[in-house]
């Protein structure tokens, strides 16, 4: 191999890496994200996650989903393991202190052979939407 085919490798390989944590950095600030397996195990969660929910990673990592979410919504992981497929919604939550928050979610398998599936459940704050939305209907359907 030459020289500049060599150079030209290790550029393109600085970019691409380049890259990966510009993605990784805009996909983590303000999403949150939370990675369980088929039983419903937390594997992982970002600190956009722990900063909405209120919990310590040591309080969620090894628990299971249906000890963090609402029954129907965990219904809704069970199908999505079940049938092995996507899924988007929005969904209530509560906080480690009770506050409720509104996301815009979505959970989506990935296969592993290896290790086992997995599910990323990503989800984005919409809480000051939904409070918005709220208000406007408020005042559509009761202001003269």
């Amino acid at each position: 191999m030459s020289r500049d085919s060599e150079e030209s490798q290790m550029h393109e390989t600085s970019v691409n890496q380049k890259i990966e944590k510009a993605i990784h950095e805009a996909v983590n600030d303000g999403t949150m994200i939370l990675v369980f397996d088929k039983h419903g195990v937390i594997r992982y969660v970002n600190p956009s996650f722990l900063e909405v929910s209120q919990y310590d990673a040591e309080e969620i990592i090894e628990a299971t989903t249906a000890n963090f979410f609402t029954a129907d919504f965990y219904q809704i992981i069970k199908n999505t393991i079940e049938k092995n497929q996507k899924w988007t919604g929005e969904v209530i939550h509560k906080k480690k202190d009770g506050t409720r928050y509104w996301t815009d979610s979505s959970i989506t398998p990935i296969v592993d052979k290896k290790q086992g599936h997995k599910y990323v459940l990503l989800q984005q704050d919409i809480t000051k939407r939904k409070t918005y939305e709220h208000t406007l209907e408020e005042l559509v359907f009761t202001d003269p």
